[in-house]
């Protein structure tokens, strides 16, 4: 398997868990890193 049908697997295989972190309810506007809320602001 050459290295463009093994990125086309990977890339397949991430679908569903792009599609689960979108389907979970979250809010985007504060993120947790380390224990430390980091606010996002939108431009």
């Amino acid at each position: 398997m050459n290295l463009p049908n093994k990125l086309t697997c990977f890339r397949i295989l991430l679908i569903p868990i792009f599609i689960l972190l979108l389907a979970i309810p979250c809010n985007w506007t504060q993120l947790n890193v380390l224990g430390t809320y980091v606010g996002v602001n939108y431009l």
